[in-house]
């Protein structure tokens, strides 16, 4: 038996309304655009993403696909953008990876605030 070590880092030191403190609590950062949104070049974005992503599942889901059931539990969402994806399908039996690619914009610190799971992949 090895014991394991941590690996969560540190929270940075921002201030004001990009304080970890500033988001609101879970729920409803889910879907709240975080303050830290304004600092991508995509910040007008974040609610239709969430919208769209929001339809699409629903359409998905009406095709049959297994998508909302057991026979689908883990999903990577390989260019996550604001993990949409993720959020709209947030009541089901699903765990979701958001990937942001190295080369797209930088919306990972984004998805965290929504209280979501995802790494940056080239």
């Amino acid at each position: 038996y090895v014991e394991l070590e941590n690996c969560v880092s540190r929270l940075t030191n921002m201030e004001g309304d990009y304080a970890v403190e500033s988001l609101p609590t879970w729920p409803l950062r889910l879907n709240k655009p975080s303050p830290r949104v304004a600092l991508t070049s995509r910040a007008g974005l974040f609610e239709a993403d969430t919208k769209r992503w929001v339809r699409r599942v629903a359409y998905y889901k009406s095709l049959g696909l297994k998508l909302g059931t057991p026979k689908v539990r883990n999903v990577m969402d390989m260019n996550a953008f604001f993990g949409g994806f993720a959020a709209a399908i947030i009541s089901d039996p699903v765990w979701v990876m958001n990937i942001v690619p190295s080369h797209s914009h930088s919306t990972l610190g984004v998805i965290f605030d929504r209280g979501l799971v995802g790494v940056y992949h080239d």
